[in-house]
Formats: structure tokens, sequence, C-alpha cells
């Protein structure tokens, strides 16, 4: 059987990139009285509503979800939420190509230039490899410029490939550095902005935060929001998901946890931890990416004795059927989504867990699209909420919700 308001404590929110702005919808509905498990704001508007932490203390998420799980648990209301996921400053997540990666647990100052590359550079043997990285690098830019020329001529518009990407089709050598970064690195982004971008929002909600020099720890996060705030990652070395958290890592910041949990491979640098980073009860080290690659719905963050909790309520982005591939950024969005299928269908394995989740349909949100248009956001986030409402049993014909257009601005 679904799951009544009243027997809501934990959320869990699945990964899936840009398609995350879908929960919207979702949050609006839970701040409906008749759910309750967010409360409106003072003047009593859904958009000012935030997590009702006397009701849901604990909260798990895995890529996008985890971004959405740790803004939730901060105590960001709706709108402000709304605004984050809408907000241009995603668009740093995408960073410039730099021979670098954040290093994890140190100063936030600092911790962007202290990484070397993964590929190494000392030493003969590194030096060759990295000169064959060049030379694939460069042929990789000439090759930019020939399907930029033959985009044009067969009237196919850069702005049908992810934005991701756009910019790289359109400037060859920056396309050049992107892949030399690629290749030494393992991923073309480093990561630094979505690291600094977390630790800001993270540390406006929280005391020590704002003047922690090393970001927020599980455990600060703990004492400061009462929430138990579990984020999924996973180490390639082992092949498994694994949990921070207050209770499993309890002084790893949680920053670096949100950026290891949305690093899909390849297109952000893997995080790497080595011995000493962290103390030894920890058994952090290793090669870190995206956490929805084995866990992509994490509804069994909080089971007891290996039995789901009768209390967790799992938010899953896109119900199963049909996607048209209609451009090069739908190919790319799918190939991803197939890729995190096994690690979100994995966690649900009868029908208890199957009533314990609730599957929101994600309209024309698309997984690289972090950032998306205005009307396309309204779509989802409509769609988002009446599944909402079906799921809780809540009349449909009587909602506001349902005709409310959120204000959506661009910073």
């Amino acid at each position: 059987m679904k799951l009544r308001k009243d027997q809501i404590h934990h959320l869990a929110f699945e990964g899936g990139g840009g398609k995350g702005a879908a929960y919207l919808g979702a949050l609006g509905v839970m701040a409906d009285p008749k759910v309750g498990l967010l409360k409106p704001a003072n003047d009593g508007t859904t958009q000012g509503a935030v997590l009702d932490k006397t009701k849901v203390a604990r909260i798990s998420g895995a890529s996008a979800g985890a971004i959405t799980a740790t803004l939730l648990a901060c105590g960001y209301s709706l709108q402000e939420i709304l605004q984050v996921v809408t907000s241009s400053e995603l668009l740093k997540f995408y960073d410039p190509p730099r021979f670098y990666r954040p290093r994890i647990g140190k100063s936030r100052a600092i911790s962007e230039f202290e990484e070397p590359s993964l590929a190494g550079r000392d030493g003969e043997e590194a030096r060759k490899r990295f000169e064959v990285a060049k030379g694939i690098a460069h042929a990789v830019r000439v090759a930019a410029s020939l399907i930029k020329q033959i985009l044009s001529l067969i009237k196919i518009p850069i702005a049908s490939f992810p934005t991701a990407f756009q910019t790289s089709i359109d400037s060859p050598e920056i396309c050049e550095r992107y892949v030399l970064s690629l290749l030494t690195d393992y991923g073309m982004y480093s990561g630094a902005g979505a690291r600094r971008f977390f630790d800001d929002m993270i540390a406006r909600k929280t005391i020590i935060g704002r003047t922690a020099t090393h970001g927020v720890t599980f455990a600060q996060f703990l004492g400061t929001h009462q929430v138990d705030l579990q984020l999924v990652g996973t180490r390639l070395e082992t092949g498994t998901a694994h949990y921070f958290s207050a209770v499993h890592t309890p002084d790893f910041r949680v920053a670096d946890a949100v950026r290891i949990s949305m690093s899909i491979p390849l297109l952000f640098k893997p995080v790497v931890i080595r011995k000493g980073d962290f103390p030894d009860d920890h058994d952090l080290v290793g090669t870190w990416v995206d956490g929805g690659l084995i866990n992509n719905l994490p509804i069994h963050a909080f089971d007891d004795n290996d039995v789901i909790s009768p209390h967790v309520l799992g938010v899953r982005l896109g119900v199963d059927g049909w996607t048209p591939i209609q451009s090069f950024g739908d190919f790319l969005g799918r190939l991803v989504d197939a890729a995190l299928a096994g690690g979100e269908k994995g966690q649900i394995r009868t029908q208890q867990e199957q009533d314990q989740t609730l599957e929101l349909p994600i309209g024309r949100l698309s997984t690289f699209e972090f950032s998306a248009p205005r009307d396309v956001i309204n779509e989802a986030v409509k769609q988002s909420a009446s599944a909402t409402m079906a799921y809780f049993g809540l009349d449909q014909t009587t909602s506001s919700f349902l005709n409310k257009e959120f204000n959506i601005t661009r910073r």
C-alpha cells in the first residue's frame, strides 16, 4: 500500500541532472496542509514553505537528488530552491578547462589549486603520455573545426547540442583544452565551480559555515540543522556505492560529498581521496564519481536490518516510457539515463518498495540542461505536482498550485 502522509519521516531523492527541477512540483504539493511535509511561510504562501523538521528528520539523495536533499535540509524555501535550480549560476558547473581538481578536505581558498593531474606529469613515461594526449587533443581540435563547418552546411544549429558542449563545438581551441583535460584528468570539467557553489549555499544557512575555512562537515551540519543528510558516491576501485553522512563520515565536508555525488563520469573529473586526507576509520581512499551509477535512488539509506524503513518515501525522476531522440543532446541525455537506470531500478526489489516510490514525469527537462527555460520548468512542475497529488489522493480540480506560474528569474 502507498504511504500515508503521517507515515513519512524520511525522503530519498533520485539523481537525474537537470531533470531535478521537477522536484519543485512534488515539494509544492508536500507543502499543502493536507500533506504537510513542508510548512508554509509565515504569510501562508506555498512558495515560502520550508521542510518541517518535526516530521521529516532524514533525507538522502544521489546526483541531482543530492543537490535537492542538501538545499532542503539546509532550510531553503521552495522559492529559494526554485531560484537555485533556475539560476545561471549553475552554468558555472561547466567551468573553463584547467589542469587541476579541487582537493578534498582542504581550505576553500586553496582547494582548487592543490591536486596534480591524475595521469601525472613527472618522469619520462608520464611526459610521453602527456605528449600523446596533446597530440590527440590537437587532432580533436581539427575535428571540431570540421564538425562546425559540416553543421553549418547541413543547417544543424549548434544549439541542438547540450549547453555543456556548445562552446566546445563553437570554439575548437577550447575543445582541444577540454579533450586534453579529459585525457589527463579523466573528466572535462574540474568541478571547482560546483564545489564552491555548494560551499557558499550551505554556509549561508549554517552559522558555523560563515566562518569555517574548510567548509561545513556532516557532523556540524547535523548539529545545526537537526536533519540526518545522507549522500551517495561511487568508489570506482571497488565498484560500490557508499553513504556520506554524520554517521558514516562525520568529518567530511558536505560540499565535497555533493560534488562527488553529482560527478557524471567523463563530464566531471573524478574526486580522488588519498591516504592521510581523513582519519583511517573513514575508509574513503579511492577514486569517486557519481553516486547514481550504483545507487541512483537511495531509498535504502535508512534500512533496518536490510529491510526498507516503512517511513521512507522515494522520489523518482521520469516514469518509464517512450522518449523521442530529436537531437544530439537528447541522445546523450538518454545515454546517461540508461547508464543510471540500473542504479535506480536495482533499489526497487519488492512491491512494498514500489509502493513507497513516487514517480514524477519530467516533461521536456533534460539531464544535461541544468538551467532550463521557464516554460519547460513550469510544464514539468505542473506534471510532477499532478503526479504527487495523485499519490496522496488529493483532489486536483480544487488545486490552485497546478494553475500557478512560478516566478522564475535569471541571476
